[in-house]
């Protein structure tokens, strides 16, 4: 029984200690599922000391909710503790009869054996693998969430700083300037008539027309691509500006007249181009911090105007490589062509070959090497008895068999037009009379490739947007009275280095060269027949 003194301190007697004697079949395992450090704490041992009589004069003790390590309070984690140590406002009561529990002035009584049993089926179920790890579980996903969570807000606030098409400003001149790009596209570095379908040319040039038609057409590309280059330097610069307007804007009085704004940032040049040390911090000094955040503003802007600039190496290489490719195919043969030239030379080289072989045979017969056949002598006869009216009429049925065949070629339209024309001279000056060909192979190759460097000098005629003046106070910004800071940048994108050096541009020279040289020995052996 609980015994309360009004005068003094209220005190519980100790429970008596009970030694590890067995528990009764239904209380096994409870006993190991909580584990205390002073044993009369334990409120199975108090129910076990009042079962086996040795606690006659206790009626019921105190509980309170154990506090775990990881703040777990539960109704079945209860622990005996004297009167004076519980919470009036929540605290528990066990006896015989069962628990009581005591919370805000409100009691709730549970018998002891249904609670025993709740306290079994409890057991169980923490010693089910979810219900033990659930609270490290939570702990990580929690933690988790947080992490992600954090790593998304990083990142969405270093898209929102440094992707320039989240920037409505810097978004509306990528766009024009992928328009612009998308229309030099269509420009063509050569000027070669040819059909509309199959891209082949219609017309036979001489080399020297062939060059000042080039050349014509080198002047017109490099006038539109100027054109198109001084309209990107305004875009790009206007829209670098009005981007550092808009999170620096320039602090200025009420009564400040347009006018003296105007003055402000100097002779020739207004206040839609470019910024001047004003423009970047108004007319007061600024100070360290505004300083830094400007300058890396600036490298942003500075990696927009490079960003514009691969925008346009990349088209003008795509142009380069498109005119080059066309240029291929203007000196490559038709297959069918070049098998039906091909075939003439063979039968051509196959007549030559029995021809001499028939000469040699008379040469050695007439030199008493071999005797000549029955055969060969009637040959020889019938061919000197043949009449001269014979041969005439042989000569009409032949001519007239060429001119049909001509008619026929004439009515079909040839499948392919050459697009070089030569003349092939014949040199009576030298000991012997040779054929050659005006101009000669070196001349066709050299303006060839005269031809395939005009391309890369008018694509590089453009120039890079880093080093424009215009964009200099973004390249290169100065603030207050120190002098300019350019960036590391270099000096932007050679165009011309860049498309030499590629793979494909080398792949594409290297056939035409080999088709110019191709086609020249297939017109050299052709040139034999005459």
């Amino acid at each position: 029984m609980c015994i309360r003194d009004r005068s003094m301190r209220p005190v519980v007697p100790p429970v008596p200690v009970i030694s590890d004697s067995p528990l009764p079949p239904e209380d096994h395992g409870e006993h190991d599922t909580m584990e205390y450090e002073n044993p009369s704490h334990n409120p199975f041992a108090f129910i076990q000391a009042v079962k086996s009589g040795s606690a006659d004069f206790l009626e019921f003790v105190y509980l309170r909710p154990r506090v775990m390590g990881k703040g777990e309070r539960s109704p079945y984690n209860l622990e005996v503790t004297p009167s004076s140590a519980v919470e009036r406002d929540d605290f528990y009561t066990l006896g015989l009869s069962g628990v009581t529990h005591f919370c805000n002035g409100k009691a709730e009584f549970t018998p002891l054996e249904r609670w025993q049993r709740e306290f079994r089926l409890y057991a169980r179920l923490k010693k089910i693998g979810f219900f033990q790890k659930y609270r490290r579980w939570k702990s990580y996903f929690c933690w988790r969430k947080q992490v992600c969570t954090n790593k998304m807000r990083a990142a969405s606030s270093q898209l929102s700083d440094k992707l320039f098409f989240l920037s409505p400003i810097l978004r509306s001149a990528l766009l024009v300037t992928r328009r612009l790009c998308q229309e030099i596209e269509h420009n063509e570095l050569h000027r070669v008539q040819t059909d509309p379908d199959t891209k082949l040319p219609t017309q036979t040039y001489t080399l020297d027309a062939f060059i000042e038609e080039q050349m014509e057409q080198k002047r017109e590309v490099q006038e539109s691509l100027g054109l198109f280059s001084d309209q990107l330097v305004v875009i790009v610069s206007g829209a670098c500006e009005q981007e550092l307007d808009k999170k620096f804007p320039i602090e200025t009085k009420p009564d400040e007249t347009m006018g003296s704004k105007l003055t402000s940032l100097g002779p020739g040049m207004s206040g839609s181009m470019m910024p001047t040390s004003q423009g970047m911090g108004g007319g007061a000094k600024m100070s360290y911090t505004e300083i830094s955040t400007k300058r890396a503003e600036c490298r942003k802007l500075t990696n927009f105007i490079r960003l514009c600039d691969y925008l346009v190496g990349d088209t003008l290489r795509e142009l380069a490589y498109k005119s080059t490719k066309d240029v291929l195919q203007f000196v490559t043969p038709v297959p069918a062509d070049q098998a039906r030239i091909q075939k003439e030379i063979a039968a051509y080289q196959a007549e030559q070959a029995v021809i001499a072989a028939k000469q040699e045979r008379q040469r050695m017969i007439q030199a008493g090497e071999l005797e000549p056949d029955e055969d060969e002598e009637e040959e020889e006869e019938q061919e000197d008895g043949l009449e001269p009216a014979e041969d005439e009429q042989a000569s009409v049925d032949k001519d007239t068999r060429k001119k049909t065949l001509s008619g026929k070629e004439d009515d079909k339209e040839p499948s392919h037009v050459p697009l070089f024309v030569s003349e092939l001279i014949l040199d009576t000056d030298a000991h012997d009379a040779r054929l050659h060909f005006v101009p000669d192979k070196k001349k066709f190759s050299d303006a060839v490739n005269s031809i395939l460097n005009s391309f890369l000098d008018t694509v590089g005629c453009v120039g890079n947007l880093v080093q424009r003046h215009e964009c200099r106070p973004f390249t290169a910004p100065q603030f207050n009275d120190r002098p300019e800071e350019p960036f590391d940048i270099g000096e932007g994108v050679d165009i011309r280095m860049l498309i030499q050096e590629d793979t494909v541009y080398e792949e594409l020279t290297t056939a035409i060269s080999h088709q110019m040289q191709t086609g020249f020995d297939t017109v050299t052996q052709y040139s034999h027949k005459f």
